[in-house]
């Protein structure tokens, strides 16, 4: 008998009874406790400063604008995106919804301007960036066959400059 206690079924269903109650108890304590000492993150709003035409910063947050590609900042289309990118931001503040990705150290959202408009979706439309479907999944498309119809910036008849397609 060497002191060994059987319990039976009766002692395994009590302890399974208990187990549960007591996680049924605890488990919302944990949860709430949990998500009470996450720290909310930053908000991706207010005033930008322009870097190019598909990136600005927001305080000290690098924001990368999901969904396109503008030309290179060192040419000529580059500076003009960089130009257009900075009037829409001396238009008021921007609001951006963070992707979870993230290209270079930077924040990939979707933004949208002061007046609510989708900000990557301009600079596409004014023909100073592109849809880049990979990640777009073909959400500007329309804007972009639009400024290809009407020959704005990267769409002009004769380009001066070549301006890689993403």
């Amino acid at each position: 008998m060497g002191g060994r206690r059987r319990s039976g079924p009766a002692g395994g269903l009590l302890f399974l009874v208990s187990f549960a109650l007591l996680a049924v108890w605890i488990g919302p304590q944990l949860t709430r406790d949990i998500s009470a000492a996450a720290p909310s993150p930053p908000p991706l709003a207010g005033a930008g400063r322009p870097i190019d035409g598909d990136t600005f910063a927001l305080g000290a947050a690098r924001i990368r604008l999901w969904g396109i590609d503008a030309p290179e900042a060192d040419t000529r289309l580059g500076r003009d995106a960089t130009r257009l990118m900075a009037t829409v931001l001396a238009q008021g503040p921007v609001s951006c919804e963070d992707t979870g990705g993230r290209s270079h150290d930077r924040i990939v959202a979707r933004c949208d301007d002061a007046s609510g408009r989708d900000l990557a979706e301009r600079m596409v439309a004014a023909g100073l960036a592109v849809d880049w479907p990979k990640f777009s999944r073909g959400r500007y498309a329309a804007a972009e066959a639009q400024a290809r119809r009407a020959g704005l910036g990267v769409h002009a008849p004769s380009p001066d400059e070549a301006f890689p397609a993403g």
